[in-house]
């Protein structure tokens, strides 16, 4: 019998263990005097192994979580992180967004790429359980990029993160890449756009001083993780001064820095890159000459977005998800030099990001 499997086979042991523990607790609340009595005892411990059970219920999810054979709320906890496992995806919402890249490119008439970012289950799946079932996410891309091949240049992220996947790659409590995992694929995306990748030594790097936890640990509060660190990177080989204009939630928000420090005094430290994922970013320089880019993304291009930042005089980003009509039929991509199409494997499998913006 294999670690593994002994240590499933205790952790079981421990789940009945407290159920009888609840139930004999009960029982000795008051025992018996005589047979007449019988009835209303057993009344009473059947009430009392019932209240029982809610402590169970609540102590359940910590215990096969630490187990690290089970998944729960999706979650599965290994080696101190939170990894989701996303479902399989949805055929028909991969084959309209796909269809939605392909129309966009035919009206477009630019230079466009596209790049789908696999999640920490297919990079980390060294840390995953032999037993978890999860979504073969390279061949979901390769799929992809052979439909859209010939319209558009494709980016392989999934190998630049592989091939480092033992690194600080994505929150170990929020669903999407970290910074270190942004510079990798910047590392991927860098050479399809004719650019050039910066070193990560021309970075100066500062990490927040408050413990971050993300999306993921709400659905597993019990979980024992460390919190994340959220890494600023600083291009230092240029002086650059960058005007962000995010919208979020129909508000626009303008700050003079791609890291605006106050918002995490607001409680918000993941809003200090770029001032949140919202429905639409502008970054730019007061620069005469330059390329621009338009990204049609959602929000893990904030973890390579400073890494893109020092490489152009504009950059529009949009997430076709929460931009409304207005929003959209205001993007003009003729302004721009090129269009990237990139998200999530999780969101191209799951949601109609680009069925959404063909649509429109």
């Amino acid at each position: 019998m294999n670690a593994k499997r002994i240590c499933s086979f205790l952790l079981a042991l421990a789940v009945l263990a407290a159920a009888g523990l609840f139930v004999v607790r009960a029982a000795e609340v008051s025992r018996p005097a005589s047979v007449w009595e019988l009835g209303g005892w057993l009344d009473r411990a059947v009430s009392d192994a019932l209240r029982g059970k809610t402590k169970l219920d609540r102590l359940a999810p910590a215990l096969f979580l630490r187990g690290g054979e089970q998944e729960r709320n999706g979650l599965i906890l290994a080696d101190g992180e939170l990894i989701e496992n996303i479902p399989a995806g949805d055929e028909d919402v991969i084959s309209a967004n796909t269809e939605g890249i392909l129309r966009c490119l035919e009206t477009f008439n630019r230079p466009a790429a596209v790049m789908l970012l696999p999640t920490a289950a297919a990079i980390r799946q060294q840390k995953v359980p032999l037993t978890a079932e999860l979504y073969n996410q390279k061949a979901m891309i390769a799929s992809v990029y052979e439909r859209v091949s010939g319209a558009a240049t494709t980016v392989d992220a999934y190998t630049a993160l592989f091939s480092v996947q033992d690194e600080y790659l994505y929150y170990r409590t929020a669903s999407n890449l970290t910074g270190l995992g942004g510079y990798y694929v910047y590392t991927a995306l860098a050479p399809r756009l004719g650019l050039s990748a910066a070193s990560l030594s021309d970075y100066e790097i500062e990490n927040l001083p408050d413990d971050y936890r993300g999306d993921l640990s709400a659905r597993a509060p019990d979980a024992e993780v460390r919190p994340d660190l959220i890494s600023l990177y600083r291009y230092t080989r240029t002086d650059r001064t960058y005007r962000v204009i995010c919208t979020r939630g129909g508000a626009s928000y303008v700050y003079n820095t791609l890291f605006p420090m106050h918002l995490r005094l607001l409680g918000r430290p993941e809003d200090v890159l770029f001032g949140g994922a919202g429905e639409r970013l502008e970054i730019s320089v007061a620069a005469q000459r330059g390329s621009s880019l338009l990204l049609y993304a959602d929000e893990t291009a904030v973890s390579y977005l400073p890494f893109l930042a020092p490489h152009y005089r504009r950059i529009t980003v949009v997430d076709p998800r929460k931009a409304d009509e207005e929003l959209l039929s205001a993007i003009d991509p003729a302004q721009y030099d090129r269009v990237i199409f990139a998200c999530s494997v999780r969101t191209f499998s799951q949601e109609p990001i680009y069925a959404r913006l063909a649509a429109d």
